[in-house]
């Protein structure tokens, strides 16, 4: 009698790891990421962080399996996101462009909150998890269902010293992107896991920009135009880093230091320099610009301005307003 018992036992763990593989083999997913992540309208100057966000796309068929026709199978989905060929650290993803880097990471939630990890990769974060159910279909038959959620990303701000180029991270295969997906309450860790992956690509391109603010040369109230009248005021300057440019100050049909501020059909002559020592004309041609180059940071220009001795005219206010454009 012992002996049949021992073989009875043998018989139905047999038949139950025949029916696990029935079933794995009845289920197969597929996922993808629906849309391009790219960070669009990207200006690295203004040091504001930028978003984007994808949907994750999970659909299962589910063949006929013996003994569960008609049945309400549910289907747990673990969608691990790794650290892409951008790599990461302590935590954060990065984008490269050759050896230059950007730092960004990718969320649960709306509010960029949570980080979405990879069980490999505990630092990155958590892995949320996604279920979906489905009916067994007949014998012969097909059924399918589909799952999908939100992923959320988030270009870190305060990079302005990034300079210009394409900058990416490639999500390829295991373990970039493993989905794990599982049958019942074991869920993802249970006897009949499975995976599959959801190749994507994350991607920001910064352009050569630069932005620029001034300080007015304000020349005061003053009497007789009998000496110089000396003031300055600035130009300020940002250009992405290593972008070369220039700043010039439009002259209209006059030279750089024969200006002239106006009052109804009265006018002052003055002129606007690169120099204390105002020997240097600033304008808007070659040889009378100031040039630079670019280090995402502001970058300052004094302005030198003379009301050079002259006949004084009419009493009143008198002003000029100089376009200030940089070239790169």
């Amino acid at each position: 009698m012992p002996m049949k018992r021992l073989v009875l036992s043998l018989i139905l763990a047999l038949l139950t790891w025949v029916s696990a593989t029935t079933r794995a083999e009845a289920l197969s997913c597929t996922a993808s990421m629906v849309s391009p992540v790219v960070f669009s309208g990207l200006d690295i100057l203004t040091g504001g962080s930028v978003d984007a966000s994808s949907t994750l796309s999970v659909t299962c068929t589910v063949n006929s399996l013996d003994g569960l026709v008609g049945s309400l199978l549910t289907i747990t989905i673990c969608p691990n996101i790794g650290q892409g060929s951008g790599g990461s650290s302590s935590g954060v993803r990065r984008l490269a462009s050759g050896g230059n880097l950007l730092n960004y990471n990718i969320f649960q939630d709306s509010n960029r909150t949570v980080p979405w990890g990879h069980a490999s990769f505990p630092a990155l974060g958590t892995v949320p998890a996604m279920t979906l159910q489905v009916t067994v279909p007949p014998l012969l038959q097909t059924n399918q269902a589909s799952v999908s959620r939100d992923v959320y990303f988030r270009l870190a701000g305060s990079q302005q010293t990034a300079p210009p180029g394409t900058y990416q991270s490639n999500f390829t295969g295991s373990p970039d992107t493993t989905i794990s997906i599982g049958l019942g309450l074991l869920g993802c860790a249970g006897l009949l896991s499975q995976s599959t992956t959801a190749d994507f690509i994350v991607r920001a391109v910064i352009d050569k920009n630069c932005t620029v603010t001034t300080q007015s040369v304000n020349f005061g109230s003053v009497g007789f135009l009998s000496s110089n009248i000396d003031q300055s005021g600035q130009v300020r300057v940002t250009c992405t880093l290593s972008t070369g440019y220039s700043v010039g100050l439009g002259v209209g049909a006059f030279t750089p230091t024969t200006r002239r501020m106006t009052r109804s059909s009265s006018f002052i002559v003055y002129g606007l320099y690169r120099d204390n020592g105002r020997s240097q004309g600033w304008g808007d041609t070659a040889g009378t610009m100031p040039t630079g180059t670019g280090t995402g940071l502001t970058q300052n220009y004094t302005v030198y301005g003379r009301v050079p001795p002259q006949a004084t005219p009419p009493a009143g206010t008198y002003n000029d307003t100089v376009a200030v454009t940089v070239t790169y």
